[in-house]
């Protein structure tokens, strides 16, 4: 038997403050400048998660397929890993929007290889709104492995926000 306790409620619940409104819209403008923008999205059904999405799906300008997971919520990295795997072969790019550490903790799993600063400064933390992108050489997501992604993108907020 699970049952979510009036914290955990509370927790799932929480909106995004307004500066992460504003990171979120800020990294949806960032990807589609740069020109990354997914073929899929699977995010958290926590509310801050699937308002992130929300303010970001407007700046990429393009209709994305989005599927909303109460399992995202927290989820460990090997949890995290399976949806991933799990992803059609039709999808080139998947977004995930979640929580740390699980996303944090997926990301350092991921990546073998990449800018020596990048790969730095993901080992070192990975604050709320940030964004990496990890590429990989397989024909689908099934054949994805733990240390096989080149950390090609990462941002954070702070980066466009002047602050650190």
């Amino acid at each position: 038997m699970s049952q979510r306790s009036s914290g955990w409620d509370n927790d799932f619940e929480r909106a995004l403050t307004d500066r992460g409104r504003h990171a979120a819209s800020v990294i949806g403008s960032l990807m589609r400048d740069q020109g990354r923008v997914p073929s899929l999205v699977i995010h958290s059904a926590a509310h801050r998660a699937a308002e992130t999405w929300r303010l970001i799906a407007p700046e990429l300008r393009v209709e994305i397929p989005a599927t909303a997971y109460d399992a995202l919520y927290l989820a460990s990295p090997q949890h995290l890993f399976t949806t991933v795997t799990s992803t059609a072969e039709e999808h080139a790019s998947v977004l995930i929007v979640g929580h740390n550490p699980g996303l944090h903790d997926l990301a350092n799993v991921l990546v073998r290889e990449g800018a020596r600063e990048d790969i730095a400064r993901l080992r070192r933390g990975y604050p709320a709104g940030a964004l990496s992108e990890i590429q990989f050489d397989v024909d689908c997501w099934s054949e994805l492995r733990p240390e096989t992604g080149r950390l090609e993108w990462m941002v954070f907020p702070s980066d466009s926000q002047g602050d650190s």
